[in-house]
């Protein structure tokens, strides 16, 4: 490769490249300082989003469909499980529906025998009366079943629940903490979309919202004494 450039001193400061498609820079003159290129100044980031940009690398997309989906269950009240949907029962003087069993069941689970009031609440379509019916009854088939409670499945034959190790727990803990700054950062691009450089309301910005709102009260208070400065306000 040719050099770059050559200097000549006879062409008052001036260098010439020598490299094929690029033009002549100008140098400035002697005796004048060279003043350096600022720098491109840099946004300045947000703390949410040195948070997200630094735990960028646990995001975690199957984490974050597992917690939608956990997130969806809790709006409509309901948990998933495989379990089969009871079929259409007279229960007392009653007609039960499945949809309405299914909403009965749910509701028992997540609230307790005892909140008979939010359960009908729940389900919409039965009373209180109704409910208590329900659940009387299999109260009373659960005392059927204890005699017989020798046929029924031992209890060391039911498997105890997965132990979660240390490290898996910190693996979930951090993809949380990831998909939360996630969410931060789009929470303030969107404050920022709506109220501009208002958005986060500080100290300085208070001072200046409180001198903007005396002087609308200085003005108001103004016009309320003097009313004939306002004639030729057209």
């Amino acid at each position: 490769m040719e050099s770059c450039s050559k200097l000549n001193h006879s062409s008052a400061g001036y260098v010439v490249a020598a490299v094929d498609n690029f033009e002549p820079l100008t140098l400035p003159t002697q005796g004048k300082p060279c003043k350096k290129r600022q720098p491109k100044k840099k946004r300045t980031l947000e703390g949410c989003e040195i948070r997200s940009k630094r735990l960028r690398p646990y995001h975690s997309y199957e984490y974050r469909s597992i917690l939608n989906t956990e997130i969806q269950h809790a709006a409509c009240k309901s948990t998933q499980n495989d379990l089969p949907r009871p079929h259409n029962s007279q229960i007392g003087l009653s007609i039960w529906s499945t949809e309405e069993k299914h909403a009965f069941f749910e509701a028992l689970a997540s609230l307790g025998r005892d909140s008979v009031e939010e359960i009908a609440r729940r389900i919409k379509t039965k009373s209180q009366l109704e409910v208590q019916e329900y659940i009387s009854v299999l109260l009373s088939s659960i005392k059927q079943l204890k005699p017989h409670s020798s046929a029924l499945l031992p209890i060391f034959e039911i498997p105890f629940a997965t132990e979660i190790s240390d490290k898996c727990c910190a693996i979930l803990e951090i993809s949380s903490d990831a998909i939360s700054a996630n969410q931060e950062c789009a929470e303030v691009e969107i404050e920022k979309e709506k109220w501009g450089n208002i958005w986060l309301i500080t100290n300085d910005i208070c001072q200046q919202l409180d001198t903007r709102k005396k002087l609308v009260r200085e003005a108001e208070s103004i016009k309320k004494k003097l009313p004939a400065a306002n004639i030729f306000n057209l």
